[in-house]
């Protein structure tokens, strides 16, 4: 006769039971009176204690959490359960604990090392703190285009947290930023607000997580007043700081090319016995002279031409003729508006000038130096006619010979 024997399969008491000695996970009943019903390793290791099953669990438990489960376990036993998070100093832990209220009055502790969650936690905390009292404005958008972020400086800057789109959605002198995740590595954008302009540095740079993109940070400077120092220094390093016209290192690095060709004449003016002005009437005066010398360039000048002061009283026009007579009479009207009195105080000066002109119908391919030079000589050609004089030279393309073509 042959026996047989069946394995049965455990019943969920026995798998409960084998669960809780093998996971991490503290695990604790106590009963009415707050005696051990059971703990399982992982309370035992934490108590660093061995948890006799009727003996009181207070004695047990470690100091530091003692205070804090008292209060969770009361609460439990008024039916509020919740959850409790207690910190160990040395080494440093960190423990969250879930108290729920147990059948006959009891309560069941479920305990959990969150140590590598709160130092994660900790982590991103400090490191939101840091972006929100940085000097300068951030702002993070999720792959979606979101913005989920801006910190202090970025809603000081802006004065919301209204998306980029929104705040830069007005017309722009420089770029237009139609989105953050289009930001260039480097671009600057100019954010008018009634009559005042601001001008902002936007740098992006994207986010990636385990080689995944998760998005783009935006940094964001206000450049308003470095831009107008910059401007100004490019203002006094290209115009002549008494007359306001553009000075002499502003048309020397300006090669005239094709992309110009109707600025074909060159204008070379020198005032006529300057010199007598500041002896007579003192620099002062002189300077007034200048002024008005320039005053009246501008409005003489027509649109696109330059006018120049070359230095001391001379001074130097490139404009555009449509031919040599055209050239001339524009010299003569020049002319005829600087001979014009200035009223200094209560004083009135003449001012005479000779000018000389240079007129090609050539496309012009020579630096301004070359051209002005041309012009300089046909100046010096009209002061020895006299003063208040113009003189015209004239550099005309000669058309090739066809009567040669067969030759």
């Amino acid at each position: 006769m042959y026996t047989r024997s069946v394995r049965c399969p455990p019943l969920k008491s026995e798998l409960l039971s084998h669960w809780s000695h093998m996971t991490e996970t503290l695990l604790l009943c106590l009963d009415g009176n707050d005696r051990v019903v059971s703990g399982n390793p992982a309370a035992q290791r934490w108590c660093q204690a061995a948890l006799h099953a009727g003996s009181s669990w207070w004695p047990s438990c470690p100091a530091y959490a003692a205070a804090a489960l008292r209060d969770a376990v009361n609460s439990a036993r008024c039916g509020v359960g919740g959850n409790v998070m207690v910190h160990q100093v040395d080494p440093a832990r960190h423990w969250t604990f879930s108290v729920t209220p147990a059948p006959g009055g009891g309560v069941i502790l479920e305990g959990h090392d969150v140590t590598a969650l709160q130092q994660s936690q900790d982590q991103v905390s400090w490191w939101e703190a840091c972006f929100e009292h940085l000097p300068v404005a951030v702002t993070f958008y999720d792959t979606a285009g979101c913005q989920l972020f801006g910190n202090v400086a970025y809603r000081e800057l802006l004065g919301n947290l209204a998306p980029l789109p929104d705040v830069l959605a007005v017309d722009t002198d420089e770029s237009q930023v139609a989105a953050p995740l289009q930001v260039e590595a480097d671009s600057t954008v100019c954010v008018r607000r009634g009559a005042s302009a601001q001008h902002l540095s936007l740098q992006s740079c994207p986010v990636e997580r385990h080689g995944i993109w998760t998005g783009d940070l935006v940094m964001i400077r206000d450049i308003t007043s470095h831009r107008g120092l910059e401007r100004r220094l490019t203002y006094q390093a290209t115009h002549d700081e008494l007359t306001g016209l553009l000075n002499r290192s502003a048309l020397e690095t300006n090669p005239v090319t094709r992309a110009s060709p109707r600025l074909n004449t060159m204008i070379f003016i020198d005032l006529d016995d300057f010199k007598k002005v500041n002896d007579t009437w003192g620099h002062a005066a002189g300077d007034l002279v200048l002024q008005a010398v320039a005053c009246r360039l501008r409005r003489w000048q027509e649109a696109g031409e330059f006018t120049v002061r070359w230095g001391g009283d001379e001074f130097v026009a490139l404009i555009g003729a449509a031919t040599s007579r055209q050239a001339q009479r524009r010299a003569e009207v020049l002319l005829s508006a600087l001979q014009e009195p200035v009223q200094i105080g209560t004083r009135t000066v003449s001012v005479t000038a000779c000018i000389g002109a240079y007129y090609t119908d050539a496309p012009l391919q020579r630096r301004v130096t070359d051209l002005i030079a041309r012009a300089d000589a046909a100046m010096y050609a009209a002061k020895r006619s006299g003063k208040n004089t113009v003189q015209v030279e004239l550099l005309l393309q000669i058309p090739a010979d066809d009567s040669h073509a067969g030759r």
